[in-house]
């Protein structure tokens, strides 16, 4: 679709012309969506573990439970992985020089838009569905403040995304369809981002209803995150082969676990059920037996084990069961806790390059909105504060949860100077967690320490 044409499809209001010449992974996202809901897995719909309704030996009905048992391994490799990336808050560090105003705005847009924990929920969507977006909308509060709001839009939260992509790899559209129930009617929302405009579609019976705006900020106020796979895609069908020895395997120790005694000849007594030493008296030339499966458990056990081995080396899933925890040593030295979960930091360290690269692009529309949107208490359109925004460079640094060695780095730190103070007393007392606010307790204490001095001089 040409430039020309979608004017032409938003001036004749035929909207669905433009949806079907955008693209959608609206079927992809679905399907992974039910590998990520165990209630939706495969096992669940096979015929031959439904439940069978027979009669028993008296004729009446009855019903066989077979079990379908479904794990979630799917929420665990992403759970995981978001883990290992978004374990601690991402860090804003200020590369350039003489921005701190506008670096202290943005960590501030930061932190009333959450979006330390809206990373968190971000990295859930695009790790389980494959794609997720986040939309900047400004609007008025009940004070008739200009504020601005950020939007996680997924297709398991009612948006179908749409994007339009050059040949160069730019997006040059960006649009969300959804559905608001309005009584008994469900409305039809189709609302398209462009760098030039904002155009607001709405469905009324067969019609389209388009509002255009201006876009203020002269960029696509949204960040669409996409990756090919989900993460437990290469894994799927070892996931699948548990969860169906389970299931089988569950049917058969309920046909087969208690064993069956089987006796041959002339019964002289049996023994009750309570007795504490039983004894089965027969006649002469009478046998009893027990009947029991005549098969290897230990090989449905094997596989099971290598199996679940196979799903966490290959997706670089941290085992946290308590077998495996046991072996971790509470003394372990920082570089030792490294090297066992070295897996799970490489793979975070590859996704990083994704989220670096959008984060990135999410900070130039925060600035954007800062530079342009005139939102009082967070925009500030004086000449020099608007050249720090074109200024500002920021890097941004990942951190994973593993807990840091502090002491393990100050004695490393502390041979490399010899020995020596390495720290103010004013940066110790800042950098004290059980100081509040360490810069005024070291204020302090200053005072409590020239009072003490001042006592013995008397």
């Amino acid at each position: 679709m040409t430039p020309e044409e979608f004017t032409k499809f938003i001036a004749t209001n035929e909207v669905d012309k433009i949806q079907s010449a955008f693209d959608t992974r609206k079927d992809i996202v679905l399907e992974n969506l039910k590998q990520y809901n165990i209630k939706e897995h495969e096992v669940n719909k096979h015929h031959l573990l439904q439940d069978k309704h027979v009669e028993d030996s008296q004729g009446k009905p009855k019903t066989v439970k077979q079990w379908r048992l479904t794990l979630p391994w799917q929420k665990k490799i992403v759970e995981s992985t978001v883990t290992w990336l978004f374990g601690k808050d991402v860090k804003l560090n200020q590369i350039s020089k003489g921005t701190d105003d506008v670096l202290a705005d943005i960590q501030g847009l930061w932190k009333d838009l959450r979006l330390h924990a809206l990373n968190r929920e971000a990295a859930y969507l695009l790790y389980s569905e494959t794609e997720f977006a986040r939309l900047y909308v400004p609007y008025t509060d009940k004070d008739k403040q200009g504020q601005l709001a950020c939007m996680l839009l997924a297709q398991s939260r009612g948006d179908t995304l749409y994007t339009k992509f050059n040949e160069f790899g730019k997006m040059e559209y960006f649009a969300r369809r959804y559905e608001i129930k309005a009584g008994d009617k469900t409305i039809e929302h189709f609302d398209i981002y462009s760098a030039e405009w904002i155009y607001k579609c709405t469905k009324t019976d067969a019609t389209w209803l388009i509002v255009p705006e201006r876009n203020k900020i002269g960029k696509i106020p949204a960040a669409y995150y996409k990756i090919p796979q989900t993460d437990w895609a290469d894994v799927q069908p070892l996931i699948e082969r548990i969860e169906w020895l389970m299931s089988t395997r569950g049917g058969v120790n309920d046909a087969t676990a208690d064993p069956i005694l089987i006796l041959e000849g002339e019964i002289i007594s049996l023994p009750d059920r309570h007795d504490i030493a039983k004894v089965v008296q027969l006649q002469n030339g009478g046998k009893a037996s027990y009947l029991s499966p005549q098969m290897v458990i230990e090989m449905v056990k094997d596989e099971r084990e290598t199996l679940e081995e196979a799903i966490t080396f290959f997706t670089s899933t941290v085992d946290l069961s308590q077998k495996e925890q046991s072996r971790v040593g509470t003394a372990d030295s920082g570089v030792a806790l490294q090297m066992k979960y070295f897996a799970a930091i490489m793979k975070a360290l590859d996704r990083q390059g994704l989220w670096m690269e959008m984060l990135d692009r999410e900070i130039s529309i925060q600035k954007a909105f800062l530079k342009h949107a005139k939102v009082p208490g967070v925009t500030d359109e004086h000449k020099t504060k608007r050249s720090q925004l074109d200024k500002l460079e920021i890097k941004l640094e990942f951190g994973n949860p593993l807990p840091d060695n502090i002491k393990e780095q100050i004695e490393m730190y502390s041979q490399a100077v010899g020995g020596k103070e390495m720290m103010s007393q004013k940066a110790a007392f800042e950098k004290n967690p059980l100081n509040e606010n360490g810069a005024e307790d070291y204020a302090q204490h200053v005072e409590e320490q020239k009072a003490q001095q001042n006592t013995l001089e008397m």
